[in-house]
């Protein structure tokens, strides 16, 4: 279960453009960010392709299936192997018992159980928050020189653990979600800090990996913000320079 995919250079072209500025027209190049299909293959059948960077792809297809609730741990993915010339990750998993009539050859969604509510959140602190995003958005290099992507991280008191980039905010999460399957790592003790508004399906990425606090730099839809409030995911978004919003309630004093 090696991991591979491109590096950042790879994923870049930079094409010859012109910059209107000051008053006038200057030849120059701008760095587009690359992207390409990725064909995700489970138990030898095909499953879904998915538009993405070329980054992470392993992470990608693992974190897919993670909130997809076709896996609920690393130990359901038997084999997992990426194929870059072909654009294809084939992933084996356990089967997942299936109803009467229904294929067991690509599990449907692990039977679905009510998500557990974790427990309320502690606030954290907002010059935390701030500090991290912060370097979060310091560390998406790739933005930085595109501007053509999305990016997430998972971060506690201690610093950034992982910061991922591409061109689907919905991909950023699930890199996330598979980067914490390969490490072990426990994303409801974390805060996930991301770029972009805050939508339902995304809500339920977060509710499934287990998070407990999403910090944004955009805001969340108003169905976005029902569900985190049903889920028990705390949602503070408009994250700017010495200002923030706490968008889900909090008892008095905190």
């Amino acid at each position: 279960m090696g991991l591979g995919g491109l590096r950042d250079s790879e994923t870049v072209a930079a094409v010859p453009v012109r910059f209107y500025e000051g008053g006038g027209w200057r030849e120059g190049t701008a760095a587009l960010i690359g992207e390409r299909d990725l064909e995700i293959f489970v138990n030898g059948v095909f499953w879904r392709s998915v538009s993405s960077s070329g980054l992470h792809p392993e992470e990608l297809a693992a974190g897919l299936l993670f909130t997809s609730r076709l896996i609920a741990a690393k130990g359901d993915i038997l084999d997992l192997r990426h194929d870059g010339e072909a654009g294809r990750v084939r992933v084996a998993i356990k089967n997942i018992p299936q109803g009467e009539g229904r294929p067991s050859v690509v599990p449907g969604p692990v039977p679905d159980a009510p998500l557990p509510r974790p427990p309320k959140p502690d606030l954290p602190e907002p010059e935390t928050i701030l500090s991290l995003m912060e370097r979060m958005v310091e560390a998406a290099t790739l933005h930085d020189r595109t501007r053509g992507t999305h990016a997430a991280a998972l971060a506690d008191r201690g610093g950034l653990a992982v910061v991922r980039e591409d061109v689907g905010r919905h991909n950023c999460i699930d890199m996330l979600a598979g980067w914490a399957l390969f490490q072990g790592a426990d994303p409801g003790g974390m805060w996930v800090f991301r770029t972009g508004r805050l939508s339902r399906d995304i809500v339920e990425k977060l509710l499934t990996m287990g998070v407990r606090v999403v910090c944004s730099l955009g805001v969340p839809t108003s169905s976005a913000l029902d569900a985190a409030v049903s889920g028990g995911l705390m949602v503070i978004g408009s994250v700017r320079r010495d200002r923030l919003t706490l968008f889900t309630p909090q008892p008095a004093g905190d």
